[in-house]
């Protein structure tokens, strides 16, 4: 993480600034105002990446070095001059080790042996023995200790052996992780919906603490610490895990490039609170919930979702033209997947419940069906409220247990098939799934506790009447 010198879009040419990236902390911008000649940027780049690799110099000192010209007698002549008026202690970056503030007196020391910048006579006397004794960090030669008696031989243990190098399965699993996300998991991530928010996640939370690490080297306790360091919910710190955690599943499942995925702890707060199971309707309810129901198209409403087992946001769709009267078939709007938009029969609770709201709108051929108000204006939302107070005043949740949402209406349309001997496959049919997979009997098919009574009522019975108490 080094400089970069960038041109800036200005009616005047060369405008530049320049921009410090560190590989922790907070970036630096420096703005460096219009330059004589307009310098190519990529010549600056390299010359502040030699000359300040640590990025400590501020913006006079890179205005003067960057002003100066393509020569590089020049532009050292602009590094070294400010050094002449102020102590070396002030030069020297305060987190250098002790040998790299001797080979950086020794880099300063043949700069000055050499005469470049045109002030040698001025410290051709100056030794490096001086500029370190300036600066306090050469220490005067200690005396020689005393010379001690011979001591006992002692047998040393040998050295511990060296950790064992992580070998990837593939040479490319050595890249680091922001080389990773950047040339391989990007371009697949961009076509999918999540793809602003898992970026979001990893250029300002994860690669600015985990980038430099190589993939095969991510481990449990690295990215427990990261996560631990989120000032975030729980709910949030889960998404940024499963942006990573998807990431590495690539590189393992798919690409090979990675021996198995390391291990993820669990993180507080971040499980989703167990919902209740829907319990759903039976139709001498459904007949309730329908009589409740403030207005007519509210009636329409609640019983054309629940006589085709429609989505919420597919009833409020609806418009006059999908319907085929003579034909009793209806047309629904789908995006959810592939059989989502399709032309199906409407059942008998849907042709008592529809029709004579369509008498009272006047039997239109095409508009909204179902409008908001006196606007006439096509919903935008489930009326979600006036469900839940139609369900109060039909008696079907007194206990205040009993959950009725939206999508009950799908819920009690296959349960209700199911226990009419409808074809699963027929259901399936209506309901528009995408495959004959087991979403139907998981999710939908819940026999409720009259239907299985009802259906274990002679379970067991030994002639008539020995279960007539």
């Amino acid at each position: 993480m080094t400089w970069t010198v960038q041109k800036q879009k200005r009616k005047e040419r060369g405008y530049y600034s320049a921009v410090f990236t560190p590989a922790h902390g907070e970036r630096r911008s420096v703005t460096l105002g219009y330059l004589p000649g307009d310098p190519v940027t990529a010549a600056m780049t390299a010359r502040l990446r030699r000359f300040d690799p640590h990025g400590h110099w501020q913006k006079d000192t890179l205005v003067s070095v960057l002003a100066a010209s393509t020569d590089e007698t020049a532009a050292q002549a602009a590094i070294f001059r400010p050094m002449m008026s102020q102590p070396l202690s002030a030069l020297v970056p305060r987190d250098l080790s002790p040998a790299e503030e001797r080979a950086l007196l020794s880099m300063m020391a043949l700069d000055l042996a050499a005469g470049r910048g045109g002030w040698y006579d001025a410290v051709k006397n100056t030794t490096l023995t001086a500029l370190a004794e300036q600066i306090g960090k050469l220490d005067p030669p200690a005396p020689a200790p005393p010379a001690a008696p011979a001591a006992p031989i002692v047998v040393v243990a040998p050295p511990p052996p060296p950790r064992p190098v992580i070998v990837p399965p593939d040479p490319r699993g050595t890249m680091t992780l922001d080389r990773y996300f950047q040339e391989v998991w990007a371009p697949i991530r961009r076509l999918t919906a999540s793809w602003k928010r898992d970026a979001w996640w990893f250029d300002y939370r994860i690669l600015p603490v985990l980038g430099e690490v190589r993939i095969c080297d991510l481990n449990e306790p690295a990215w427990t610490a990261l996560v631990q360091g989120l000032t975030v919910s729980g709910s949030s710190k889960r998404l940024c895990q499963n942006a990573y955690r998807c990431a590495l599943t690539h590189a393992v499942d798919n690409l090979g490039w990675v021996a198995q995925l390391h291990r993820f702890k669990p993180i507080p707060g971040s499980t989703k609170a167990a919902l209740a199971e829907p319990e759903p309707l039976e139709h001498v309810e459904v007949t309730a919930l329908l009589n409740a129901a403030p207005s007519a198209m509210h009636r329409a409403l609640f019983g054309t979702q629940i006589g085709q087992g429609l989505r919420p946001k597919e009833v409020i769709r609806l418009k006059w033209e999908h319907v085929n009267w003579r034909a009793r078939t209806l047309y629904v709007e789908g995006t959810k997947n592939q059989l989502a938009a399709a032309t199906v029969a409407m059942t008998p609770r849907t042709l008592q419940a529809l029709r004579p709201w369509w008498e009272e709108r006047g039997r239109p051929l095409d508009g909204p069906m179902f409008v908001s108000g006196e606007t006439l204006k096509p919903l935008e939302e489930f009326p979600k409220a006036v469900l839940r107070r139609a369900a109060e005043r039909a008696g079907l949740n007194d206990d205040r247990k009993r959950k009725v949402f939206p999508y009950l209406a799908r819920h009690t349309f296959a349960t209700l098939a199911a226990a009419d001997g409808i074809q699963p496959a027929h259901t399936r049919r209506m309901m528009r799934h995408s495959s004959a997979s087991s979403v139907m009997e998981r999710a939908y098919e819940k026999a409720t506790l009259k239907q299985v009574s009802g259906a274990f009522a002679t379970f067991g019975r030994e002639g008539d009447g020995a279960w007539d108490w």
